[in-house]
């Protein structure tokens, strides 16, 4: 004799719900503007990076492999440690930019300090960058290249502010704004790459970001009891 169990809901209708898949550019509220969308793409399909992209790799790979891999990856802290790192020089830049919008004169030396000491510490954070470079596997062209534009943009970040901190103890404080008001344009949209490597195209995810893309490919039991 058969019993025919009542057929439960299919496994795909239980699983938890799929991250975003790489290459799509969207965020939790909502699309990304289509002109931003397009600048991605193409940035994703530019082969012209594929080259500094590699030879920014292949140190990025050794730091991963030697003694310092753990610490600057962070698999002490349980997640990839750059983005925890990039707090330090933004907020140090950005700290400047507000004493020099509200602190009047006396503030001065204060945010010549802040904007030396965030380009600074750029230099460890730029060492975590490339610890998190160095997991993106091999077939991996388009995060690849996001990452050499991220790294670019950062390099032109730093160097901006590195200006603004000379023009600033030369007394040229005017300047020295200006030179920080850029590379504050330039550290946002390298920001913005950031954030894109990290949530959609889940750049140091490591085994976690496979666990939602490995439950999709479960499938149910028999729904038939014979």
């Amino acid at each position: 004799m058969s019993v025919q169990s009542t057929p439960g809901p299919r496994s795909s209708d239980r699983r938890t719900p799929r991250l975003r898949a790489p290459g799509r550019h969207a965020s939790a509220a909502g699309r990304t503007p289509a002109f931003v969308e397009r600048a991605l793409e193409r940035l994703e399909s530019d082969e012209r990076l594929d080259a500094i992209g590699a030879a920014v790799q292949r140190p990025a790979r050794s730091i991963v492999g030697g003694p310092l891999g753990p610490l600057l990856g962070g698999a002490w802290l349980g997640h990839t440690l750059h983005p925890l790192m990039t707090d330090i020089p933004i907020g140090c830049w950005t700290c400047a930019a507000m004493l020099d919008a509200v602190g009047g004169r006396v503030s001065r030396p204060a945010s010549q300090r802040l904007v030396g000491l965030g380009t600074l510490t750029a230099l460890p954070t730029a060492l975590t960058g490339l610890a998190e470079l160095g997991t993106v596997d091999d077939h991996d062209d388009a995060s690849r290249r996001v990452a050499t534009a991220h790294a670019a943009l950062n390099l032109a970040a730093v160097g901006a502010y590195a200006v603004s901190w000379q023009r600033r103890r030369r007394d040229r404080f005017a300047s020295g704004v200006a030179w920080g008001a850029v590379g504050a344009v330039v550290a946002s949209a390298s920001g913005h790459l950031g954030g894109h490597l990290a949530f959609v195209r889940r750049v140091g995810d490591g085994a976690r970001g496979s666990a939602p893309e490995a439950e999709e490919g479960r499938t149910s039991g028999s729904d038939a009891l014979t």
